[in-house]
């Protein structure tokens, strides 16, 4: 109703603006036509509105209509509890409105049209794990069908649907079908931005092959939407959102009584008069609110936990509300497989729950907020502009700021000297890369019966052992070397221990490491193709996908032909030929040939070493 009552203002005032325009118009046919008269009368007021009336018609024919059926079958918006939508913010805050419109976090959930959908719907035809998908698109809607036995079994419907709603717009994006009970099923395939092609969604988690994951609505929308709301009625599902999107209130909170208050200009001037930092008790602002209440702002999407009512968020959703305390809603807890075997955190998209743990947030000052910004950054990785590298770290630590070499041992302008580097590295796993899992400490080159994660110093220095780095670390910043390391650990290079031994995230992200340019620099890059190259038949789909894109930054390989999810007699081909080529390359003259590197004097890979240590994986 509201909708109509907008459009039918929007109509008159279109038709009152022609008929004024219009009426020079009616005086010059008057004239032409020869009759008399130079005032304006009735009759020519009422021509005029007439052909206005026939103007606004036109325009109303030529406008495109509303998708009614789209925006039937996506999730109501329905505005509960004093949520009023981004869109009343945007008068009075344009700038921040444009920066939170640009963001990934806006597109993380749309309805499925022109503008929202990335994937190529052009008649594509995929198969995996025995389902077989169709694509196509007619005119501004986006069709699939999925055949073959298991498509009925995971509840998909029959024959064509139209795909409805999309999750992701950055590097992923996610595509869901309406199901006959209301609810809503995944398309088996996802479209990968990055590499601009479809792969199977199962094959862009790190798990086995062996293992399917058809993603649950359920189970992204509290996350992906804002104010998610579901409900079962007579045995059909209904959902109801804020707002499809992750909004202005999803971190401002509700904005009904902020509105209502500022609708007076005396009291917005009174605010500001006092200068920008003044807080409005009617809206939350993560800037202006304490430590802890703004960073589980954050925490609400990125950590890990269970709501405390598992019943209620089934039938009701979302009840936490920006500025509330994340312990009253949630229940703290690490998926299996989520952490590594010190508790610190290996899943990215959870940075909160890292974050939380470092002492610079348990015993400092440090937010989110610290480093990062929704209306100030790149919407890439949301860094604040100007304190992206060392700024972000010396802003607290300023007497390490003031002779960083004295403090890294490291050249100042090298990427050993950047801060986050040493102190939070790429020790999380999450769509297809290594992340920074936002766990804050120093390395530590301890035992990995003791520590399973990756320390900073090997994941640079890709080519030393765990005894080498804890001498240097013994050395220069007084701490107690490791006596018991094993004898892998004191000769064989860390690095390919955890490749060759260690579990799916720290192959993932030792792979990764191997084509990190730092890294390369720091430790060589001509002996880790036969590595990467074992990584190639790996049974994790993720592992074999980062594998190949770090071997073809390697000299030689810039080509190699590989696909991560062809068959496995055809990857175990590509293997082979991925190691036949790089003994085939001239061996450089700074190349290492360290016994560390499980290499003899003639580039000879020691295969019954490398066989060892992967009988123990």
């Amino acid at each position: 109703m509201e909708s109509f009552l907008w459009e039918a203002a929007e109509a008159l005032l279109l038709g009152g603006i022609l008929a004024v325009g219009l009426l020079p118009l009616v005086r010059f046919l008057r004239a032409r036509n020869g009759s008399p008269g130079r005032r304006i009368g009735a009759a020519d007021i009422a021509l005029a509105v007439l052909l206005a009336g026939v103007g606004v018609v036109l325009a109303g024919v030529a406008r495109p209509r509303p998708d009614l059926e789209l925006a039937a079958a996506v999730p109501a918006q329905n505005l509960r509890d004093g949520f009023r939508s981004s869109t009343v913010c945007r008068s009075c805050h344009p700038g921040e409105y444009a920066s939170w419109h640009a963001s990934y976090h806006r597109t993380m959930t749309q309805a499925a049209v022109p503008e929202s959908v990335v994937g190529r719907f052009d008649g594509t035809r995929l198969q995996a794990r025995g389902r077989l998908l169709e694509l196509a698109r007619r005119d501004d809607q986006f069709w699939a069908r999925v055949t073959a036995a298991p498509a009925a079994a995971a509840g998909f419907p029959a024959d064509w649907n139209r795909v409805v709603m999309t999750t992701g717009s950055h590097h992923f994006q996610v595509y869901w079908l309406e199901t006959p009970d209301g609810g809503f099923v995944q398309l088996p395939w996802l479209y990968n931005i990055d590499d601009s092609r479809w792969i199977p969604c199962a094959d862009s988690f790190l798990q086995p092959d062996s293992t399917d994951a058809d993603l649950s609505w359920s189970a992204c929308s509290m996350c992906h939407t804002t104010d998610w709301q579901p409900r079962r009625n007579n045995g059909v599902y209904e959902f109801g959102v804020a707002e499809m999107g992750i909004s202005c209130e999803a971190c401002h909170g509700p904005g009904e009584e902020h509105v209502r208050a500022n609708r007076n200009p005396a009291r917005r001037y009174s605010l500001q008069r006092d200068g920008s930092d003044r807080r409005d008790p009617t809206i939350i602002n993560p800037k202006r609110e304490t430590q802890k209440v703004s960073a589980e702002i954050c925490g609400q999407c990125h950590s890990f936990h269970q709501p405390r009512d598992d019943e209620r968020a089934v039938t009701g959703g979302a009840t936490f509300r920006a500025g509330q305390r994340l312990r009253d809603h949630f229940t703290p807890g690490i998926l299996p497989g989520g952490a590594w075997s010190d508790g610190v955190v290996r899943v990215g998209g959870r940075e909160y729950s890292a974050m939380s743990t470092s002492s610079c947030y348990t015993e400092g000052s440090m937010t989110c907020l610290s480093c990062h910004s929704m209306h100030d950054s790149d919407p890439s990785d949301q860094l604040i502009a100007r304190l992206e590298g060392n700024p972000s770290c010396v802003q607290c630590h300023a007497r390490e700021g003031e002779d960083i070499e004295a403090h890294t041992h490291h050249p100042e302008e090298s990427r050993g000297s950047e801060c986050i580097n040493c102190h939070m590295p790429f020790t999380a796993y999450a769509l297809f890369s290594a992340l920074r899992n936002h766990h804050i400490d120093s390395p530590r080159a301890e035992r990995r019966a003791v520590s399973d994660r990756p320390n900073a110093c090997n994941l640079c220095h890709l080519d030393k052992t765990l005894s080498w780095s804890g001498r240097y670390l013994a050395q220069w910043y007084g701490q107690e070397e490791a006596a018991d390391l094993d004898e892998d650990e004191r000769n064989v290079a860390a690095s390919l221990l955890w490749l060759l031994e260690g579990d799916a995230v720290q192959r993932v992200i030792l792979a990764w490491h191997m084509g990190w340019k730092p890294a390369q620099a720091a430790s060589g890059d001509t002996w880790m193709a036969p590595y990467l190259s074992h990584l190639l038949r790996d049974p994790y789909a993720a592992v074999r996908k980062i594998a190949y894109r770090s071997l073809r930054t390697l000299p030689g390989y810039e080509n190699f032909p590989y696909d991560f999810i062809d068959p496995p007699g055809k990857r175990n081909l590509r293997y082979q030929l991925a190691l036949n080529r790089w003994k085939q390359l001239p061996v450089g003259a700074d190349e290492p040939l360290a016994a560390a590197l499980l290499l003899d004097g003639a580039r000879q890979l020691r295969e019954e070493e490398v066989k060892r240590l992967l009988s123990r994986r």
